[in-house]
C-alpha cells in the first residue's frame, strides 16, 4: 500500500515540472524571428570562442569564430583589441571553416592585432582566428576583445562585435 502523503508529493512535483517545461516552450517561441535575422543578416559577427586550455592557466590559446555573412561586404581588414590584462604574441593562425589557413599578415601595434588579407574575405565566409602565445598578467576570469573591420567599401573601421572569453 503507497503512502498517500508521498503520492501527493509526487504529484505536486510533476505537476512543477510540467509547469516549469510550458514556461521554457513558451519563452523559446517568444524570442523574435527579427532578432535571429538580423544576427544572422548582413553584418559580420562572431560565432563563437573558444579558449585551451580552459582552466585559469597563465599560457592559453584564445580562437575566435567570426562569420561573415553573404549579404555583408567583402573585408579587407580586422583589428582586434587586446584587453588590460592579457599579452599575445604575434603566433596567430587565421583559417576558414574547414580548417585551410588563409593568406594573411598581422601585426601587433601596443594593444590592438591587425590583420590584413592581400585578398579580401568574401562574404559567406567563416573565419577561425587562433591566438596561439595569450599570456594572463590579472587576475580577471572575463576577457573582452573588441573586434572591428574594414570593409572594401570603406577605409573606416567599423565595431562589429566582442569576443568573449570567460574562466571559472
Amino acid at each position: 500500500m503507497m503512502n498517500p502523503k508521498l503520492t501527493q508529493k509526487g504529484v505536486e512535483m510533476m505537476r512543477t515540472l510540467i509547469y516549469a517545461a510550458a514556461f521554457s516552450l513558451i519563452a523559446a517561441t517568444a524570442i523574435s524571428p527579427d532578432y535571429v535575422s538580423a544576427r544572422e543578416g548582413q553584418f559580420t559577427h562572431v560565432d563563437s570562442t573558444f579558449q585551451f586550455p580552459p582552466t585559469k592557466a597563465r599560457n592559453f590559446r584564445h580562437t575566435i569564430r567570426l562569420h561573415i555573412p553573404q549579404n555583408s561586404s567583402a573585408v579587407s581588414q580586422l583589428s582586434i583589441d587586446i584587453p588590460a590584462g592579457l599579452t599575445v604574441e604575434n603566433d596567430i593562425r587565421i583559417s576558414n571553416q574547414s580548417g585551410d589557413k588563409i593568406n594573411s599578415s598581422t601585426s601587433i601595434n601596443g594593444s590592438k592585432i591587425i590583420i590584413t588579407f592581400p585578398t579580401s574575405v568574401a562574404p559567406g565566409s567563416r573565419l577561425n582566428i587562433d591566438l596561439n602565445d595569450v599570456t594572463r598578467l590579472g587576475v580577471s576570469n572575463a576577457w573582452l576583445y573588441h573586434i572591428f573591420a574594414r570593409s572594401i567599401d570603406s577605409n573606416a573601421d567599423t565595431s562589429i562585435d566582442v569576443a568573449q572569453f570567460r574562466v571559472y
